[in-house]
């Protein structure tokens, strides 16, 4: 895959430019739709604790333990 200029996301000096893009092979993206499916909320066990992620009427996301 070649970069063109736009889609190069530094400043020609290494800083980020723009939105920050992540390189999926590096950092794995997963799509909220795919997490929530139809609904608003989803748990998540981490450690010995379980976290709530949700979406808000405004749609944003909130993760609470």
């Amino acid at each position: 895959m070649s970069l063109h200029s736009s889609d190069d996301p530094s400043d020609g000096a290494g800083r980020a430019r723009g939105p920050h893009r992540v390189d999926p092979a590096v950092v794995p993206v997963y799509r909220s739709r795919d997490l929530f499916h139809d609904g608003n909320r989803v748990h998540i066990e981490h450690g010995a604790g379980t976290y709530v992620l949700q979406i808000t009427r405004q749609g944003k996301l909130i993760l609470t333990k």
